[in-house]
């Protein structure tokens, strides 16, 4: 079910611009409906009901809003800001970029909206964990995540370590995953969307990093059973790169996952981290059907332990981790 947005100004050019983005944009979450005229918005909310209103903050008194879960009330920064902030209404600048508005509203209504996340019926989740750390797992699971933008609508690249990388894989400015975090009650499905940048260069979708450490660690399996659902309801396929701890997070990851990449650097640390798991933690039994062994940069693995799959990715001559990512995506 789509949020229903309706969006008021006497400004017509401006309202054309903004439902058109709305409307463009936002397609698969918004139905959008623009007035700036006070009779037709009287008729318009006599016979329908909005989620969320974004409007002028400075309307006529013949204009009469409707009560919205969230209103957004856009001040021009010249005139004087109205009264009119309350618990469900935010004045916000007008002039900035419209979709920037258009995502606060969506995240304000997800932050209020309850929904139930149950198990996801749609995205594809493929799960990166490696035993060791310092392997090439980030960049190698973002070049699975670019190969898979070629056959996929939406891609979602998700990061739970504590201390990310994957930021140095992508251009421009992200919003923190933490916030995402902040409203795990609230409608994930529309708050992943709102809150999720598209990287130009390969097409996935993605959160930045966590604000704070404890961000990441403070969730519970159930937290990430919540998320990792929710993104698979809203996408194509979920790329989940995993720390290299092997807790009951995890474990829930490992669960919801059609695909497990493990990848390995032919380390000899990594080599017997890989046989500990493999000969002493009982979730590898579980999951040995799903594996695909990643031998990052030509590595050698001595045993796979009955696992059928591997994948060998050479070495890319480079210190970008950009260029690396993008060669290894050609290669998948």
């Amino acid at each position: 079910m789509k949020i229903r947005i309706l969006i008021v100004s006497t400004d017509s050019t401006y309202l054309e611009r903004m439902t058109g983005v709305a409307a463009d944009r936002y397609a698969d979450v918004v139905e959008v409906n623009g007035y700036s005229n006070a009779e037709a918005l009287r008729h318009a909310c006599a016979g329908s009901r909005y989620d969320v209103t974004i409007a002028d903050a400075n309307l006529p008194d013949t204009f009469t809003l409707p009560a919205t879960r969230v209103t957004l009330l856009l001040w021009d920064g010249t005139t004087e800001i109205p009264d009119s902030a309350g618990q469900n209404r935010l004045v916000i600048k007008k002039y900035q970029r419209i979709s920037k508005i258009i995502a606060l509203a969506l995240e304000k209504y997800a932050s209020v909206a309850s929904d139930v996340a149950g198990m996801h019926d749609s995205g594809e989740i493929t799960a990166f964990w490696s035993p060791a750390g310092g392997c090439g797992k980030t960049t190698v699971a973002m070049a699975y995540a670019a190969k898979k933008v070629d056959t996929c609508k939406k891609v979602i690249y998700i990061n739970l370590e504590p201390f990310s990388s994957a930021d140095a894989l992508f251009d421009g400015e992200s919003k923190s995953i933490s916030r995402v975090f902040e409203h795990l009650e609230g409608n994930l499905q529309i708050l992943l969307q709102s809150l999720w940048t598209e990287d130009r260069a390969s097409g996935v979708f993605y959160y930045g990093r966590p604000e704070n450490y404890d961000d990441i660690n403070v969730l519970t399996p159930d937290d990430v059973h919540m998320l990792l659902c929710a993104c698979a309801n809203v996408a194509d396929a979920v790329i989940v790169d995993c720390g290299n701890m092997c807790d009951q997070k995890t474990k829930v990851v490992f669960d919801l996952a059609q695909q497990i990449h493990v990848v390995m650097d032919g380390t000899l640390c990594g080599q017997r981290k890989w046989d500990q798991f493999c000969t002493q933690n009982n979730i590898f039994e579980d999951i040995r059907e799903k594996v695909t062994v990643v031998r990052n940069r030509g590595a050698a693995v001595s045993a796979l332990y009955g696992v059928g799959r591997t994948v060998a990715l050479p070495v890319v001559d480079s210190t970008d981790p950009k260029v690396v990512y993008k060669r290894l995506s050609q290669l998948f």
